[in-house]
């Protein structure tokens, strides 16, 4: 059983790593039909009916709080919020390529924070791993795209970045008082509060608020919402916030990075991008640089017990 609650972090990484690796892709569907603001607004809709309906299907079974006041979980929702709305918004400026790289500092940005603010130890292997798998991301990019870059996708992207590292120093802070549900509910009710009122003073402002509906016209559009709200914010954030519980935040940050195998894998075979050995290579070394802090971890885990 022991062995069992121990793999089970590892396998919300995995599915958490396939569901968010193709959020990109889906982001750039919706990017011709709607602004940065309408997206993040459906997004969260279609989030809220998909928490709504787990609430009602799982409220017998819900586990009481263990304490403190669940508006203390505003902080990490914010950020993650921010982070949704920051990485929708640079995508706007930037490739999806773009963005793998320089989310690939994520990790060690949870690595910086985490040791200052919450006390989390990392040993020298897992610096290490986590320097690998950043290094063979950026070097996988760089190696195969000459590319111009819009300051503007870069900015917002390393904001985008940051406070996703932000999300998961807080988020790990605030685990051992609440579930993991808990703090997707905050998330998402909170992104719903937000968006929605933002949407509906800017319709007023300028007169158009009948198009609220308007991106719903677009089956394309609507099919990708569903997916961003539901699988990427919905469902990727229960998985990141039990992993977090589970896991020391650079831990769970790193299946960040692993997803981004999946991104390259979905250009491969749905949009038909080449794949060439060096990319392989660089590929591998990041499953190595996951596997590597992920085995670490485990066993300084031990250590502490």
């Amino acid at each position: 059983m022991d062995k069992e609650n121990s793999l089970r972090p590892y396998l919300a990484g995995i599915a958490f790593t396939f569901i968010v690796g193709f959020s990109f892709l889906m982001i750039k569907v919706c990017i011709p039909f709607a602004g940065t603001i309408q997206i993040m607004t459906y997004r969260f809709d279609f989030a809220f009916i998909g928490v709504a309906f787990m609430w009602v299907l799982h409220r017998k079974n819900r586990s009481s709080e263990k304490g403190g006041s669940k508006k203390a979980l505003i902080i990490p929702a914010s950020f993650y919020i921010g982070c949704l709305a920051l990485q929708t918004a640079g995508l706007v400026y930037s490739t999806s390529v773009e963005a793998t790289i320089i989310f690939a500092v994520s990790p060690l940005m949870v690595q910086i924070i985490a040791s200052v603010f919450f006390k989390e130890k990392s040993t020298g292997i897992q610096i290490f791993f986590v320097i690998l798998s950043a290094a063979a991301l950026v070097v996988m990019v760089v190696v195969g795209n000459k590319m111009t870059v819009d300051m503007r996708g870069v900015v917002l992207l390393i904001l985008a970045a940051l406070s996703m590292a932000m999300y998961s120093v807080t988020g790990r802070y605030f685990s051992g008082k609440f579930e993991p549900f808990d703090l997707t509910t905050v998330i998402i009710i909170e992104g719903v509060f937000v968006f929605n009122a933002v949407t509906l003073i800017s319709g007023l402002r300028t007169g158009d608020i009948a198009n609220y509906f308007a991106p719903l016209a677009n089956w394309k559009f609507t099919a990708a919402a569903i997916y961003l709200g539901v699988g990427c914010i919905m469902l990727s954030a229960q998985l990141m916030n039990y992993m977090l519980k589970k896991l020391h935040a650079v831990n769970a940050s790193i299946f960040g990075n692993a997803s981004t195998l999946v991104t390259i894998l979905a250009g491969v075979l749905i949009i038909g991008e080449s794949l060439r050995l060096y990319q392989v290579l660089c590929a591998a070394a990041i499953l190595a640089g996951v596997i590597g802090v992920s085995v670490s971890g485990e066993k300084q885990r031990r250590l502490e017990q």
